[in-house]
């Protein structure tokens, strides 16, 4: 037949994805590990965790809705922006993407 079928699932914590077209896209409002090659939309004061155990050139994109300036990205044992340490983001409307560099540098900011 002619017509086109487009599957999507929506699960009760707001994870949207099509596996054919487009990264996860989640919004969130509680704390969170975050899954590579996503897209994290923040809505409340919380933290999310970046993957445990990233590869050279996974990304996470992260756009801070919640109108605070206390979100948290957990490290999880890796470095970000060649710190080991936790980053806060201290912008209450921060939009960009972390891309994983390396052992050396770790996640590492692209745009903003």
């Amino acid at each position: 037949n002619t017509y086109t079928i487009e599957i999507m699932s929506v699960s009760s914590g707001g994870i949207l994805t099509n596996p054919t077209t487009g990264p996860l896209v989640s919004v969130i409002s509680s704390s969170t590990t975050a899954v590579s090659n996503s897209v994290y939309v923040l809505t409340a004061n919380l933290t999310l965790t970046l993957p445990a155990n990233p590869g050279i050139g996974d990304s996470i994109k992260i756009s801070n809705r919640s109108g605070t300036t206390t979100c948290v990205l957990g490290a999880n044992n890796k470095k970000i922006m060649g710190a080991a340490a936790n980053l806060t983001l201290d912008t209450a409307s921060a939009s960009f993407e972390l891309i994983y560099s390396g052992t050396e540098q770790g996640w590492v900011i692209i745009g903003q």
